[in-house]
């Protein structure tokens, strides 16, 4: 999987996969400080655990994925099978383009 594509979708300004144990594996697009990754990575744990008790309340364990409107700027947080792909984008009225190339990368990573 190559992040790198992510930034061709207009929006889109940063893209991180974040493996299952919490540790960022692959990076692409605006570096952070490290004060704005560690923030964005606390809303990735809290997102997850959210969903998580929502699947649970309604018996199901899986999520397509979930935007977090930040202070920094919107996030879309989606599961894979690496782990979760946190992508930073500029504006909420981005997210269509985001999502359509998440599923266009998460398609040629199958």
């Amino acid at each position: 999987m190559n992040l790198q594509d992510l930034l061709e979708v207009r929006g889109v300004r940063h893209a991180l996969l974040v493996s299952g144990s919490g540790e960022v594996v692959q990076r692409a697009g605006e570096t952070l400080d490290a004060a704005a990754e560690a923030s964005e990575l606390t809303s990735l744990r809290s997102g997850q655990a959210v969903v998580q008790s929502l699947g649970q309340q309604i018996g199901s364990e899986e999520w397509a994925d979930l935007l977090l409107d930040l202070e920094g700027g919107p996030v879309l947080l989606t599961p894979c099978a690496q782990g979760t792909l946190l992508v930073g984008l500029d504006d909420v009225s981005s997210l269509g383009r985001a999502r359509l190339g998440l599923k266009r990368l998460l398609g040629s990573a199958g």
